[in-house]
């Protein structure tokens, strides 16, 4: 657990490019299950579809996404693809241009999923890509949509705001553990990516921040 204040390297996208993103470096393994919680900003201006991240596998490029829009009612919606299908849009927060912790979990098993906003859960379903794996070697980037291996990002599609705090797990964490990792604590077992901004190929046009946030994830 982390006491206090804590500070944490922030990428900014500050407008919708096709250029704006970073590269997790770190190699995914095949995936039955998993775990994926950044912290982002949103851009309360941008109502276009934007991508907070996109794995790709040189088999199929739409491997697992979260993606979001902003609503007619100004509140934000996020959807999964796993292997090209596609959840359903649920509204999840209100657009408020405040930080908010997100957590999506997928698993083979009936397909289940789930959306968490701030430690709770806000959006669920199953029968998503079902008795399947996320395929392991691919490339996964942050801040856009690749429509080809590692590339061909559309404008329209990126991601506008600011991410930070991204970890990967190669299982379900329950509804305890996503509360907890809301507040910043992280569970070792089965973590594979922990946020590292060494471990990111960085695009240059992103701008690189430091913020500080408490264990509440409330901006300090």
């Amino acid at each position: 657990m982390i006491a206090g204040a804590d500070r944490f390297k922030t990428l900014a996208f500050l407008n919708k490019t096709d250029t704006k993103h970073a590269k997790i470096l770190n190699v995914l393994p095949p995936l039955s299950a998993v775990t994926i919680c950044a912290r982002v900003q949103w851009d309360s201006q941008s109502s276009d579809i934007a991508t907070v991240f996109s794995y790709a596998i040189p088999a199929f490029i739409n491997e697992f996404q979260l993606r979001g829009r902003i609503d007619d009612v100004g509140f934000i919606q996020l959807a999964l693809i796993v292997h090209g299908h596609h959840t359903p849009y649920r509204s999840v927060l209100k657009s408020d241009g405040l930080w908010h912790h997100f957590c999506v979990t997928w698993q083979n098993e009936n397909g289940a999923w789930f959306i968490y906003a701030d430690g709770v859960k806000v959006s669920s379903g199953d029968g998503c890509y079902s008795s399947q794996i996320i395929a392991g070697n691919g490339i996964f980037i942050i801040g856009q949509d690749q429509d080809s291996l590692g590339g061909t990002f559309k404008q329209n599609e990126a991601f506008s705001g600011n991410i930070t705090d991204l970890n990967i797990w190669t299982r379900v964490l329950d509804a305890n553990q996503i509360k907890a990792v809301s507040m910043c604590s992280f569970p070792q077992q089965n973590l594979i990516y922990q946020w590292n901004l060494t471990s990111l190929e960085i695009e240059p046009s992103v701008q690189i921040m430091e913020l500080q946030l408490n264990c509440t994830g409330k901006e300090s």
